[in-house]
């Protein structure tokens, strides 16, 4: 088991969410009204075509750049600007863990690579490391 002591790892993934309906172009059609007040109603999360705030950004490439460990989960890991952040991390020497169905770009950096679904390897994987 690798362990990791200058700094605490932190757990970084990205999450990507599909537009309610790809084929609309207007923003209401995109997004059904709040019933209360007839505003736009979407989760609180990103969507494509959306700009991230930047302070969320800058906040996630901080915590990349102090990483001693990234754990990249269920991400092809292209939609930028979030597909970079980990590369400052490795830059700096930090380990990667890629657990993906698929390959990514990064594949070749990563000190390990699990091809299986999340669903399954993340409660083992937490299991293994927690006991929990």
């Amino acid at each position: 088991m690798v362990t990791y002591e200058k700094r605490p790892a932190y757990l970084a993934t990205a999450v990507i969410l599909q537009t309610i309906s790809s084929k609309s172009s207007s923003r209401q059609e995109k997004h059904p009204a709040a019933p209360d007040c007839g505003g736009v109603l979407k989760p609180n999360a990103v969507l494509f075509e959306e700009q991230l705030p930047y302070d969320v950004f800058y906040e996630a490439a901080n915590l990349f750049s102090q990483s001693d460990l990234i754990l990249i989960v269920g991400s092809s890991l292209e939609v930028v600007p979030i597909a970079s952040l980990p590369v400052s991390a490795l830059n700096a020497g930090a380990g990667l863990i890629i657990v993906n169905n698929y390959p990514t770009y990064l594949d070749e950096r990563a000190d390990v690579i699990i091809r299986q679904d999340v669903a399954i390897v993340l409660p083992r994987l937490v299991y293994e490391v927690l006991g929990e």
